[in-house]
């Protein structure tokens, strides 16, 4: 019989880096990289009105 370790780790999937986000996000919006680049522009192309 095999004892199980406590503190073995599953076989999860595993997490997502900042840059695969970023490029997930970009395409869910429809920009290019291009506009990721420049803050400004970035900022005024993601933002999104309150329905309140």
């Amino acid at each position: 019989m095999i004892a199980l370790d406590s503190n073995a780790t599953g076989k999860s999937r595993l997490k997502l880096t900042l840059d695969a986000v970023v490029h997930k996000d970009l395409s869910i919006v429809g920009l290019c990289e291009q506009v990721a680049l420049d803050r400004a522009q970035w900022r005024k192309k993601i933002h999104v009105v309150d329905p309140k």
